[in-house]
């Protein structure tokens, strides 16, 4: 039986958990750790145990009844035929039927429904633990005593036990059972129950027994209430305690993971891990939700589960593993990775030398060289490796790095290194060409001979044995000793190319510097970028996974896609990967990443998620078919849910027979189909999580009732209803653009005539911030942002009165007035200049509440959020924010039909430099909750990035970094001319003149205009001369001189 507390304990629990300020315990590249809590849909205040069936759904018994979790949470009690009150323990049985023992019987949980046992002699009485034996039969033990049920009848019988009261029970690898009460314990073998004296500091146990728990290679494992975690095998035990590195003696929970490491939940200490004999402890301050941990599960993919006070964690370093403090491991920017024959890991870094990793340990080589540029093992299992001193080694099994004179190569930094089939190596220098050892001569080649560019960034051999030469110019291929090239000309997607892969279908793929990646397959060129769904255009890296699916290295982070969809692991998802310089791929699956920082190896899950039809047209689903008439669209709302991946990384796929040849995808769960004709029709989805797992298809029949009404048209016959609608519609809508285009014809030449005599000036201060039609000069960063907003959130920055506040409000116009069949975008201004700490989360509220307005209008329990309680705005934190974030995301995705994304405009956000780095952490925390893929953020700022690109910065590698620039030539010259067209033009050397003291800056241009039309319009004119321009510049010195 688990320790129970009172509800006042409990209450003083959670209070202090709540209390507690959140400090994230990042291990890697990710925050390692998620809590759930009732905000979530766990209603509990106490998790007692927890269990995974086969369908890899998580079970947790709480006193409020049964949890489950499947990517969403969902409570059993009473109403749903469990006992009143809690449920101590969880069995799954062999047949994978679950149980439950509670405070009110035993309950079954078998084809989708719960049911009470009848248990005779011990009906309404607390269970507090089960087992199954070696036959099948299963015993359950509480306060009425031991009981057994046979697997012939499935009744249940009391059987005889040392002990009236059973608190424990356990069956040990050997068939053995185990029972406990009190501080007492007792072995049942050979049909005989014997007690087992168990010492401590050479007295008996004297605190109670907590848990019991089998160990993985033989032994059981005693948690007790004062005395520490024990192991007992044969007669032995063996004592830890608080000296010996436990962070307290009172245990609650005992787990053996599949790795041999032992967790250990305790009262007040946190979790702790025996691994290697020593023991690794986690508290609040690395991210458990309490350091009260009562339950602890390790689920299929290696994750880790906490009941806590109060809430429920997840830590999962199995995912994404940065080894940072590792002996041996890398710890500088890594440039290159390469596996060898025995699957070992080969790390070359920029400054730190060369490293190897066998999976388990580190090793730093003793190659003398601390800068690596290149590595690969070719057909004999050699090392080569090229530093950027100009050194050349090789590094055979059982022998010394030998160096090889660089002399004979083409340059002295050798970026990269291939053998062709005939077994010459080719080695690739910086900026002097490509030079090839065929074991007993040197060659060289550069432009004379063929070669796009002497400034060589990757060399690739593909299948057919050819050689591929990425360039700063292009590529080239060697193919029968002659050279052929590509660049943006031909398609590819930008000139530098900085990797090469071939795909399992024979496709090449290289990865571009600023223009994405580029495919060519047979003889046919296709471009991907940011606006295809690849996280970011910088490409450094790629690795074709021999599944077919294809893996990039990018400046903010990894993409992937398989032909179908792209999923993108970046800080938009919470991982902070930074920039990825090299791939290679685990032994096993998975992948490693060398990235600025050191290694990160991930290994995606392996548990598939769920998806289900919630709805068609409006109408809940209840089993796999639905009828629908002629005359409806067809919109069917689909429901996914995973483990691991949060609502917005899930991608959903469909098709519907005689329709779609080919599955679609797409990001939000809502498909819609225009009307169909009478007939049986067959709808499948499925859906895809971020580990790129899809689950197993699910089938909808939608039968069409009979056709939609029709109007008969003289000489047409009849015609169905909404087409004569539509054509009805259009032809009112022609009528309007014709009576519209001859109005503004006229009012146009009206305007010009009136223009002097109403002295109309455009560059009236303030006008291009608000006005669409006024605002030159950043279109092209407008896209460019809209792109990179898809994917990442960003950081703009750029001197004073850059135009950084005209650019916000232009962004948010344009998304605004968006149409994206995917996505809502609802942007939200945030002026910060002036905000105090203190009140900071409240005015990021205050303007989203704004801007919501109408949404929210209809918002069941709206006030009822936290920035509306009567407190203080100084009392409004991130823990308010964060649940009143969660409350209106999870409102607004249902209010609209696509997936709404909020994108936060911070103006000013210099600002928060003068914050606590705990204030930052709180808020960056906020953008990586849950409600991720709902929000993006834009911040601007003058010193903003010189501040926040340091590694210990809370915003390092959260944001895609812009600066804005002053105007180019003819951005410049467009501001100036394109305000006046039609009214008034500008004479050349007038612009020439107003360029050269402006220097491109959009305020100082526009200030000069400004004079300058002013002192046209005295004389009366419509021309701007050199004369206005240098007098308007003279009146603007002397008043700031003034």
């Amino acid at each position: 039986m688990k320790k129970s507390f009172s509800p006042a304990f409990v209450l003083l629990l959670l209070l202090f958990v709540l209390g507690a300020p959140a400090v994230s315990g990042a291990q890697g590249v990710t925050d390692a750790w998620r809590t759930f809590d009732r905000y979530d849909g766990l209603e509990s205040n106490w998790v007692y145990d927890a269990v995974q069936t086969s369908d890899r759904a998580l079970w947790f018994g709480t006193d409020a009844g049964v949890a489950r979790f499947d990517g969403a949470w969902r409570m059993f009690g009473p109403e749903d035929g469990l006992p009143e009150g809690e449920v101590y323990d969880l069995l799954v049985d062999r047949n994978g039927d679950l149980w439950a023992a509670t405070a009110g019987g035993i309950a079954r949980w078998s084809e989708g429904q719960w049911r009470v046992e009848p248990v005779a002699g011990a009906e309404g009485a607390k269970v507090f633990a089960m087992a199954q034996m070696g036959d099948g039969a299963l015993w359950a033990g509480g306060e009425v005593g031991l009981f057994a049920r046979g697997m012939d009848d499935g009744t249940w019988q009391k059987l005889d036990a040392p002990v009236p009261q059973i608190e424990q029970l356990l069956v040990d690898a050997g068939g053995d059972v185990w029972l406990a009460t009190e501080n007492r314990l007792f072995h049942y073998r050979k049909g005989r129950w014997g007690p087992v004296a168990l010492v401590v500091d050479k007295k008996l146990l004297g605190d109670r027994i907590t848990v019991l728990t089998p160990g993985a290679e033989g032994g059981v494992w005693i948690g007790t209430a004062g005395s520490g975690l024990a192991h007992y095998e044969n007669g032995e035990i063996q004592w830890f305690r608080e000296e010996d590195g436990l962070p307290s003696a009172d245990i609650q929970a005992i787990f053996p993971a599949l790795n041999g490491d032992v967790w250990v939940g305790t009262n007040g200490g946190g979790a702790a891990r025996l691994q290697d004999g020593q023991w690794q402890v986690l508290t609040v301050a690395n991210g458990l939700a309490s350091d009260y941990v009562s339950a602890i599960l390790e689920d299929a993919d290696g994750v880790i589960w906490f009941g806590a006070v109060g809430d429920i964690s997840r830590y999962d370093e199995h995912t994404w593993r940065h080894w940072r403090d590792e002996p041996g491991a890398p710890q500088r920017s890594i440039s290159t990775l390469t596996v060898d024959p025995d699957g070992r890991l080969w790390v070359g870094t920029d400054g730190d030398g060369l490293h190897r990793f066998d999976g388990v340990v580190w090793e730093k080589s003793s190659l003398p060289v601390d800068f690596i540029e290149s590595s690969f093992v070719d057909a004999d299992g050699v090392l080569w490796v090229g530093s950027k001193d100009g050194d050349l080694w090789l590094i055979e099994e059982q022998k010394k790095p030998s160096r090889k004179s660089p002399v004979a190569l083409a340059g002295d930094v050798v970026v990269a290194i291939t053998q062709t089939p005939d077994g010459s190596m080719w080695f690739g220098a910086f900026q002097h060409g490509l030079s090839r050892w065929d074991g007993e001569q040197w060659r060289h080649f550069g432009v004379a001979d063929g070669l796009v560019s002497d400034a060589v960034r990757t060399l690739f051999v593909d299948s057919g044995g050819r050689l591929w030469v990425g360039t700063q110019e292009g590529v080239s291929v060697y193919e029968n000793g002659a050279w052929r090239t590509f660049t943006p000309e031909d398609g590819l997607a930008a000139a530098e190319v900085t990797a090469i892969a071939e795909a399992a279908d024979g496709g090449l793929w290289f990865a571009t510097r600023g223009g994405g990646v580029s495919r060519l397959f047979e003889g046919e060129w296709t471009t991907f970028d940011a606006s295809d769904g690849l996280l970011a255009p910088q490409v450094e890296a790629i690795w074709a996974d021999p599944s077919g699916a294809m893996w990039f290295g990018v400046v903010s982070g990894l993409s992937v896609y398989d032909g179908q969809v792209w999923q993108n692991y970046g800080a938009a998802n919470g991982i902070e990967i930074g920039r990825v310089h090299a791939l290679a791929p685990v032994v096993g699956g998975g992948m490693y990443l060398g990235a600025d920082n050191g290694v990160v190896r991930f290994l995606p899950d392996r548990t598939p998620p769920q998806v289900q039809v919630l709805s068609v047209n409006g109408r809940a689903m209840n089993d796999g078919r639905v009828q629908v008439t002629p005359e409806e669209s067809i919109h069917i709302t689909l429901s996914g849910r995973d483990l691991l991946s949060d609502a917005g990384d899930l991608v959903y796929f469909y098709r519907l027979a005689g329709y779609d040849e080919e599955w679609r995808g797409s990001r939000t769960p809502l498909v819609s189909y225009l009307a169909l004709p009478e007939g049986l029709y067959r709808f499948e989805a499925k859906v895809r999580d971020n580990a790129m797992n899809d689950s197993d298809p699910i089938l909808l029949e939608i039968e069409v009732s009979p056709g939609p009404a029709t109007i008969t048209l003289p000489l047409l016959g009849p015609v169905r209803t909404e087409f004569v609608l539509m054509g009805v519609a259009l032809l009112t809508a022609l009528l309007i653009a014709l009576v519209w285009t001859v109005w503004s014809t006229v009012a146009r030449i009206r305007m010009g005539r009136q223009a002097v005599e109403r002295r109309f000036n455009p560059y009236v201060a303030g006008s291009p911030i608000r006005d669409t039609h006024m605002f030159y000069g950043r279109q092209g960063l407008l896209k460019e942002i809209e792109a990179t907003l898809f994917r990442n959130s960003l950081l703009l920055h750029g001197e004073r009165r850059i135009g950084k506040t005209s650019l916000l409000y232009q962004l948010m116009q344009r998304l605004e007035h968006k149409q994206d069949e995917r996505y809502r975008y609802i942007p939200i201004y945030v002026d910060l200049e002036g905000a105090p700490e203190t009140e900071f989360f409240h005015r990021i509220m205050e303007s989203m509440l704004d801007t919501l307005v109408a949404p929210l209008d209809g918002m069941s329990g709206v006030e009822n959020l936290r920035y509306f309680s009567p407190q203080s705005k100084e009392k409004y934190g991130d823990r308010d924010f964060r649940r009143d974030m969660r409350d209106i995301v999870e409102y607004l995705n249902r209010y609209y039909h696509q997936q709404p994304r909020l994108v936060f405009l911070l103006d000013e956000a210099d600002i928060l430099n003068s914050y606590h780095p705990l204030t930052q952490q709180q808020f960056r925390r906020i953008l990586q909750d849950t409600f991720a893929g709902n929000v993006r953020a834009v911040v601007t700022g003058v010193h903003i990035s010189k501040t926040w690109d340091r590694v210990e910065s809370p915003w390092y590698n959260m944001f895609v970094e812009l600066e804005l620039k002053p105007f180019e030539r003819y951005e410049a010259e467009r501001l100036m001319r394109e305000s006046v067209e039609g009214f008034y033009t500008w004479d050349d050397d007038a612009v020439d003149f107003v360029w050269s003291v402006s220097q491109g800056r959009p305020h100082r241009i526009q200030q000069i205009a400004l004079e300058a039309v002013n002192l046209m319009l005295n004389d009366h004119r419509r021309r701007i001369t050199k004369k206005d321009a240098m007098s308007a510049n003279a009146h603007i010195l002397a008043r700031a001189s003034i």
